[in-house]
């Protein structure tokens, strides 16, 4: 399989529930996970913001931001664990493109 890294960004919606030591303990144990497999942390932002519409019946959630770079071999076991953190009301993972990144910022505005 490929094993060079490639960029990923991770949103995670969490509990509206968990205080400021919760978010940051699920934080900090996304970013062990990540780090586990020789994953590169990028940069990490909190915000907690009111849902279009309720999630597992809440109406507001915490957004956790996260940029790395992790081997492709690596991001099924890291889904398979936000799939069993309780806290994580849903996520998105989504594979970055450089090659796309560039080309926008080469367009004429």
């Amino acid at each position: 399989m490929n094993n060079q890294p490639s960029h990923y960004q991770l949103t995670s919606l969490l509990s509206p529930l968990l205080d400021e030591k919760g978010i940051i303990e699920i934080g900090q144990k996304i970013k062990k996970w990540i780090e586990e497999k020789q994953g590169l942390l990028k940069e990490e932002k909190t915000i907690r913001r009111r849902l279009a519409y309720p999630i597992k019946k809440h109406r507001e959630a915490v957004y956790l931001d996260i940029s790395f770079q992790l081997s492709p071999d690596s991001v099924q076991e890291l889904q398979k664990n936000l799939k069993l953190e309780n806290n994580i009301l849903r996520y998105m993972l989504q594979k970055k493109s450089l090659a796309r990144k560039a080309e926008i910022s080469k367009s004429p505005t």
